[in-house]
């Protein structure tokens, strides 16, 4: 299974990728990317969202997520990503996000 947040890196940072929000609240540290899914097996990625922005963490975020859930779109909007998608999107999207980003 591929995992559902990926945190690309920074100046100076690894790539990680994680699949539940307790990993990815660990991998935050040094990041200057987050691409996060929604839907993660122990809870919501608005909740890795969350905490960048009430930490001010300097990380780009991007939101990709399949749900057709309103509210819980509407939670995640709230917390201000950089680039929200819906999947399937188109890739080139992503990479242009990256691109201007860096």
């Amino acid at each position: 299974m591929p995992p559902s947040c990926a945190c690309w890196p920074g100046a100076d940072t690894t790539p990680v990728a994680v699949g539940t929000v307790a990993d990815g609240l660990a991998a935050l540290d040094g990041q200057g990317f987050a691409i996060l899914d929604l839907n993660l097996p122990d809870g919501l990625g608005t909740v890795i969202l969350e905490r960048i922005r009430s930490d001010r963490r300097p990380i780009q975020v991007a939101v990709a997520t399949g749900t057709g859930d309103g509210v819980l779109l509407s939670d995640a909007a709230s917390y201000r990503p950089d680039l929200l998608l819906r999947k399937p999107y188109d890739v080139n999207v992503l990479i242009e996000w990256l691109d201007s980003a860096s």
